[in-house]
């Protein structure tokens, strides 16, 4: 209706059909780059990961959940502990032996150093799976000596916790002194 509008406005007031800039000569036509606005030019926001963020804080409440598992359903029935190893019914002393005389190559360690609790989690599962797919027996983690035994939210404290949810492993333990100590944790797991 509009664009009817101004076609008969224009019959009306231009009877000769003249040029527009005939009729018009003080209008100069835009420029190209003066036909967009400055607000259009402006660089796009980074996409915010909505699923990451969700996925992150899922693996928290997880790991923090898995904890209140272990103390509901007395899976701690099931390991022998120490504070320097953990091993399930069944399985000999001797085994803590044979795994921290174990030689490992890179494709059996994961190093947990700079990650967060989130982040360490994954890669940890990540791992762990990747571990039962090569059908490797052995692995080494290494996640740093601190801990505190006022504050459970660390990498350190939270590996045994993991590994005692996984049905595959069957020992772990720290290693030697001379080779990490308390930073690492050795494991030996099924054969699947």
């Amino acid at each position: 209706m509009l664009k009817n509008f101004s076609v008969a406005y224009l019959k009306m007031h231009n009877p000769k059909n003249e040029k527009f800039s005939d009729l018009y000569p003080n209008v100069q036509p835009l420029k190209k780059k003066n036909l967009f606005d400055s607000d259009i030019q402006k660089p796009k926001p980074k996409p915010i990961p909505h699923q990451t963020i969700l996925g992150k804080k899922k693996v928290l409440e997880e790991s923090i959940s898995n904890e209140n598992y272990i103390n509901n359903n007395k899976i701690e029935n099931i390991w022998q502990s120490s504070e320097s190893y953990h091993l399930k019914n069944g399985v000999a002393k001797r085994t803590l032996k044979h795994l921290k005389s174990t030689i490992f190559n890179s494709d059996q360690i994961l190093d947990l150093h700079g990650f967060n609790i989130e982040d360490a989690y994954f890669e940890f599962r990540n791992f762990i799976n990747h571990s039962y797919q090569k059908k490797q027996r052995t692995i080494k983690i290494i996640h740093g000596k601190y801990s505190s035994k006022s504050n459970k939210n660390t990498i350190k404290n939270k590996i045994p916790t993991w590994l005692k949810l996984e049905k595959g492993v069957l020992a772990f333990c720290y290693a030697k002194n001379n080779e990490g100590g308390e930073g690492v944790t050795l494991v030996l797991l099924k054969n699947l």
